[in-house]
């Protein structure tokens, strides 16, 4: 996986398919977050990855103090099924639609 930009909400990138027993991406809707947040729950935890350009010790200071990384911790909570309550006002919100 490369990411090649970032703007403001938007990541632009490629995923390459290495192994050779898998056939295709899966094609539900979530697997683009679930790509994201392991690699950041890995980094997290201090795994390497092959190609990174950052040692363990590095990718969990950059997983840790990254501008989202609240967000992140938030975010993986719900991901691994805690369950949030939001109301119309909330939707509104997360859609950029005027209440």
């Amino acid at each position: 996986m490369s990411l090649d930009e970032r703007d403001d909400r938007t990541l632009t990138g490629r995923v390459n398919l290495r192994h050779p027993d898998a056939a295709r991406f899966p094609s539900h809707k979530a697997f683009p977050l679930q790509l994201i947040m392991d690699a950041w729950w890995l980094m997290m935890e201090g795994h390497s990855f092959a190609q990174a350009p950052f040692t363990r010790q590095e990718g969990v200071r950059i997983a840790s103090t990254a501008t989202a990384a609240t967000e992140m911790r938030e975010l993986a909570e719900i991901y691994n099924g805690k369950r949030v309550w939001v109301d119309e006002n909330d939707i509104c919100r997360l859609i950029d639609r005027p209440q």
